[in-house]
């Protein structure tokens, strides 16, 4: 399809998918988002450009949209489960044809190649597979096996590899997290105004829900922005800040003790399992512009998606009402991510921030300065 952005952008190429839901009694034709064309891109998705077109060639057009599953549709009841899955199917589909294209043409060097399936499809179905998900019963349970069926089809990939594997040839497949159920959220932002670290302004005192843009920044102590980020309201940092610095420590100390002893009443649990400094967390000098704290919920509870935009309601603690029913966005302890090696690993706690340094220290290239972690091959 062809859209005329004019007269900033000119006519640029966009490729979408279309379902047809019904006919009667009112047309019903939904379209996925829309996708840069990778044979004409009107941004750069391949490098070289020409390579798009090559691969549309030769397995046809595919999804260039960053993480492909249109998940918004299916929280919001535009596609349902079956639809949901028929797409999913297509997007693994085509990631297993593109994975034998470039395959099929790797000699040497470094092959990297992701599959965002076992990501998306576990935090929109996981209600179907969990019975004790309290949406497992308005879930389609005749998709209960499509998690499962993913790492099958893992399996198949990984195979594809092993039999080119030698005494110099390394394999390594890393996921970046686990997962958990997501069933309960906690509106963040809501307990902090409830607790006296967010003010509203006046004029939304009779709100029922707030946005960012309702808070009075001349009286907040701390905000929430983003699934864990939870900043103070730092003088000379913030625009318009009120923390002094030598402030910090005793303030997000409090915080901490505080958000840790929550308890959901409906429940009895703690839903925050551990709330991180970002020292713990983050080197570099962008350190000081990240959140004072992370907040790690307890596996079952998220923050709330209304939460992460900066919002406040009514309740602190209630059911997670979306299809996105699985997450990570929880203390990273308790959602640990994997690695499987073809060579031995020497050391029992491995991090992901290590990964590229190993690689580097595979192909004989010194770790650069800046670099943080270390080969997994190596005792330290």
């Amino acid at each position: 399809m062809t859209f005329d952005l004019l007269p900033v952008i000119g006519s640029v190429q966009g490729i979408a998918r279309f379902l047809l839901k019904g006919v009667e009694p009112n047309f019903q034709l939904y379209v996925t988002p829309i996708n840069i064309d990778p044979s004409v891109q009107a941004a750069p998705v391949t490098y070289p450009a020409e390579f798009g077109a090559e691969i549309a060639r030769d397995i046809g057009a595919f999804w260039t949209k960053g993480l492909p599953a249109d998940v918004k549709a299916f929280d919001h009841k535009v596609i349902n489960d079956e639809e949901y899955v028929g797409q999913a199917d297509l997007i693994l589909k085509e990631r297993m044809a593109l994975f034998d294209h470039q395959w099929s043409r790797f000699e040497s060097g470094l092959f990297y190649f992701y599959v965002s399936s076992t990501d998306q499809d576990a935090h929109m179905l996981w209600r179907n597979m969990d019975k004790t998900h309290p949406k497992h019963h308005e879930a389609d349970i005749r998709f209960a096996g499509w998690i499962p069926h993913l790492y099958e089809e893992m399996d198949k990939l990984v195979a594809k590899v092993l039999p080119a594997v030698d005494d110099k040839t390394l394999v390594l497949v890393c996921s970046d997290h686990g997962f958990a159920q997501f069933a309960r959220q906690f509106h963040l932002n809501t307990w902090l105004r409830d607790n006296g670290y967010l003010v509203l302004k006046d004029s939304a005192a009779k709100k029922e829900e707030t946005s960012i843009f309702d808070v009075d920044w001349s009286k907040s102590v701390a905000y929430g922005v983003g699934f864990n980020g939870l900043y103070i309201n730092l003088k000379g940092r913030e625009g318009e800040g009120i923390v002094p610095p030598e402030k910090v420590a005793e303030i997000t100390e409090k915080l901490s003790r505080e958000l840790e002893a929550v308890v959901d009443l409906e429940t009895g649990q703690r839903p925050i399992a551990k709330v991180y400094r970002r020292e713990e967390m983050y080197v570099g000098p962008a350190t000081p512009m990240m959140p004072e704290l992370l907040v790690g919920y307890t596996p079952g509870y998220r923050n709330a998606s209304a939460s992460v935009l900066g919002s406040t309601g009514k309740p602190t603690i209630d059911l997670n009402p979306w299809a996105w029913s699985g997450d990570h966005s929880m203390a990273r302890d308790l959602v640990p991510g994997t690695l499987l090696s073809s060579q031995k690993v020497a050391r029992a706690n491995t991090s992901i921030l290590d990964l590229p340094v190993t690689i580097l220290d595979f192909f004989g290239v010194d770790k650069p300065e800046q670099m943080v972690g270390s080969s997994i091959f190596r005792v330290s």
